[in-house]
This record gives structure tokens, C-alpha cells and sequence, in this order.
């Protein structure tokens, strides 16, 4: 066991590191999503959606078992070696792209994409002159990304605390045109499907807003005469 260790060439030796971590890597991320309890998993039952944090254990057997095959004694034969690489290998490309190619196709163009709830927003912005909120999570990262009017929308907790662990810091602190001064926080956005931020915690924090406003299954706080938050 010892000679053959010795005999392995550089490459060979951080082959097998590789695939190691991989394997670990599989297993470890696993384990941690099951003994750690992701809220995905743990709160919203929903397993399909967790499955997006073990995504090595399911890399590994498309990298990995070609690369376990390869150390294979049968494959000493370097013609049938190279058959079953490159079969593997149209394998690894084919079976994706089929799944691509049967995707249904956007009527729109990817750049022109606005969900209608940031087209919402967007005109609510436009009449009342907002520019800055903050919401839950999945509210603030697309009307932030995709809004046509500039607005920014920040994540907060239930509490209203900045969500930092995905966020910058100064965005809470510093408006975005003028760094020397605090946004000026002027609407809210219930209603998040992760962050259940109700009305009673948002007035608790910001008052009683102006107006409400309300499209489909989420509800908008409006504050037109809103201060600079401490």
C-alpha cells in the first residue's frame, strides 16, 4: 500500500484530494442542513427547496463517477479508457441540454423582464415620489434589481432590523445619492412569503402610515412625511 502511494505522480495525488473533498464536501453539506436545521427545511417543510444547499452531493456523481471509473483496473486499456471518457463526457453535456432545450421560452426579452409586482411598485413611486423602503427579503432584492425608476427597497427582519448577513451595511446608513445623509425610508412592504412582517411590528417602528396600498396578496405602507431613520 505504502509503494503504491510512493509511485503516485503530483497529479494523481491532487486528484485524489479533489475527489476526496468532494466527497466530503457532498456529505458535510448534508449533514449540516439535517443537524443544523435549515429554516427551509426545518420551518417551511419544503424539501425540494432545500435541496439547493446539498447541491455537491448531487455534482458528485456526475464528476465524481467518471473520475472513480477512471481508477478502475478495467480500464488499464488506454483505447477503452478513452471510449468511456468520451462517452461519459457527451453524457455529462447531452443530459443537461436536453432539459434546456425543453424549456419553454420567455416571450420577453430577459433585459425587458419586470414581474408585476416591481411594475407596481414602480408606478406607486412614480405618483407618490418614493425612493426608498424596506421589506422582506425576496421583495427587496427584485425591486431593487429590476425597478425602471431607481428605487431602492432594503431587507429587514420581522423587526425591522437590517437583514446583514446578505446585505451592505451602509445601504441602511447612507443614501444612495448623497453618502453623508440617511435614506429616508418612506414606504414599507408587507407580506413576504419568508419574513412575515406584519402591520402591527411595521407601525410599531415607523407609525402609523399615510396610506395603504395593497396589490394582489401584498400590502404597501406608505409615509409621506417619513424621517430619517435613527
Amino acid at each position: 500500500m505504502k509503494d503504491s502511494a510512493r509511485s503516485l505522480s503530483l497529479s494523481q495525488r491532487m486528484t485524489v484530494v479533489f475527489f476526496l473533498s468532494c466527497v466530503l464536501s457532498a456529505i458535510f453539506s448534508a449533514g449540516a442542513i439535517i443537524l443544523g436545521g435549515s429554516n427551509g427545511l426545518a420551518v417551511l417543510r419544503n424539501y425540494e427547496w432545500s435541496m439547493h444547499y446539498v447541491h455537491p452531493a448531487f455534482l458528485l456523481p456526475l464528476f465524481g463517477l467518471p473520475l472513480a471509473i477512471s481508477w478502475s483496473s478495467l480500464l488499464e486499456n488506454p483505447k477503452l479508457a478513452r471510449i468511456v471518457a468520451i462517452a461519459l463526457g457527451l453524457f455529462a453535456l447531452l443530459a443537461p441540454s436536453y432539459y434546456l432545450v425543453g424549456l419553454p421560452s420567455s416571450p420577453k426579452s430577459i433585459r425587458t423582464y419586470v414581474p408585476p409586482f416591481v411594475r407596481f411598485v414602480d408606478d406607486l413611486a412614480t405618483r407618490e415620489g418614493l425612493q426608498y423602503g424596506v421589506g422582506g427579503y425576496w421583495q427587496a432584492r427584485p425591486a431593487t434589481l429590476l425597478s425602471k425608476t431607481g428605487i431602492r427597497v432594503y431587507a429587514v427582519d420581522n423587526a425591522l432590523q437590517p437583514l446583514l448577513w446578505a446585505n451592505n451595511s451602509e445601504w441602511y446608513s447612507k443614501a444612495l445619492k448623497n453618502r453623508v445623509i440617511k435614506p429616508r425610508i418612506d414606504f414599507v412592504i408587507l407580506d413576504d412569503q419568508i419574513a412575515h412582517m406584519t402591520r402591527e411590528q411595521a407601525v410599531q417602528v415607523m407609525g402609523e402610515p399615510t396610506r395603504e396600498e395593497r396589490f394582489e396578496n401584498t400590502r404597501v405602507l406608505i409615509y409621506r412625511n417619513a424621517v430619517p431613520r435613527p
